[in-house]
This record gives structure tokens, sequence and C-alpha cells, in this order.
């Protein structure tokens, strides 16, 4: 129940919060007071505890834009184009190389300047390829379709040959086996209602060590989540460790 004092105003005795007759919050009975605000200087009806110093949020975005915000860095820095010469300024976290979109056409025009006439292996299409793609013995191909082609026709590297040969399915087949089917690191196999999917991992690498790519001993059966720690984070004598035990 709201009382009614000798002004006009309701408040509610147990909060001792002064209502006007609209309902609308506007201060405590014996602690009312005014302020200016700090940017326009107009009257704000308030308490001590509020601690308000605008009378708006547009006083209140003035007041906190500009160097006055806890964020600001100094602004906007000077820099030079890289192409004209010409002075700009960018903020500090813009890369900011170029004046204008102008000078970001001359540099592209004088990228394709350089660039060297290529004939695709493939479809035999001319094309256009960077000088350091073609130092690199690249640059032979015109498109992803036809690198797509490209592999399909045999040419891939040597170490992804040889993991699709009948003899590294069977050292993979034979790893499993000897381990019973189990992670040998944390042990975990599969049962009634849980796959697990196992991979054959090589103790010493199958790129560096060619002659040992098929040997049984250079293998240890290793769960998915196993095998990427492995390769992330375990030293191989951790490995060295477990294939002894």
């Amino acid at each position: 129940m709201n009382y009614t004092n000798s002004v006009g105003l309701q408040y509610h005795p147990t909060s001792q919060r002064v209502f006007d007759l609209r309902g609308i919050l506007t201060g405590c009975p014996s602690f009312f007071m005014t302020k200016k605000c700090e940017i326009c200087g107009k009257e704000i009806k308030t308490c001590p505890s509020q601690n308000k110093r605008f009378c708006s949020r547009k006083c209140k975005g003035i007041a906190e834009s500009g160097k006055n915000h806890y964020r600001w860095k100094g602004g906007k820095i000077k820099k030079y184009c890289e192409i004209c010469g010409k002075e700009f300024k960018v903020f500090p976290s813009d890369i900011g190389k170029f004046c204008s979109r102008k000078c970001v056409y001359k540099l592209n025009s004088l990228i394709n300047s350089k660039r060297i006439e290529r004939i695709c292996q493939v479809c035999g299409k001319k094309f256009f390829s960077v000088p350091s793609l073609v130092k690199m013995g690249r640059g032979k191909l015109c498109s992803w379709k036809c690198n797509a082609k490209w592999l399909y026709r045999g040419n891939q590297p040597y170490s992804q040959k040889a993991r699709r040969t009948c003899k590294y399915e069977k050292w993979r087949s034979a790893v499993f086996k000897r381990d019973n089917f189990q992670c040998q690191f944390c042990g975990i196999r599969a049962s009634k209602g849980r796959i697990v999917r196992l991979n054959a991992h090589h103790i010493k690498s199958f790129a560096d060590f060619t002659k040992k790519r098929f040997n049984i001993n250079n293998g240890i059966t290793l769960c998915k989540k196993c095998h990427k720690d492995i390769n992330k984070k375990m030293p191989l004598f951790a490995i060295h460790s477990v294939c002894s035990n």
C-alpha cells in the first residue's frame, strides 16, 4: 500500500522510495538533490547513491567518445603509399599500404606483367603463372579440375601410392592382430555399442626410414585420439618404451 505526503507524491513505507502520481521514480525523500550535467549544464534530479553525471545518453556518448574513451589508442597514424608515395592516415589496426584503389590496380597490373606464359599439361590451355611458382617446379596446371585429373592419372607422390598398395594393407592388418585390436596407450578397444577407429602408427617415420616401412616391429596400434597426440606433442622415446614393454 502506498501513502501520499503533503506535496502530493506517493511513496511506499518499506522501501522509502518516492513516486510521483504517474509512478515514475524521482528520488529519495530525505536525500533528494539536484546536479548539473557535465556536458550541457542541465539540472538533474537524483540521489547521491546513483552518482549520475549526465542528463541523457547523448551527453554520455559525447563525454566518452574520442580521447576520453577507455580504448583510445592515439587516433589515426600517418603512412605513405607504396606506389605513389602519397601521405595518408589510417587507424593502427588497419594494414593500409595504399592510399586509393587506383594504386591497388596499378600494383596488380605490375604483378600481371611479370607473369610467365605456360601451357597446361592436361588440357593444353595457355595460362599465366607467377615466376616464384615456376622456379619451384610448379605452375604446370591451369585449374583445380586439371589438378584432379593429373592426380587421377597416377601422378601422385610415392608416399601416397605406397599407402594404397596390398603390401601396406597386409602390414596394417598384421600390426592390428599382434596388438589384439587394442590401443597400446589408453587400452581402448571396440565392443558392443562402441565403435573405435584404430590407426597403425609407424614408430620410425614412414618418410625418413624407407627400409622399415613394412616392418611389423616398426608399427604400433593406436586409437585416433592417441595418434593425434603422438604426432603433435609426445616424443619418440615414449613410443619406444611402450613397444619394449
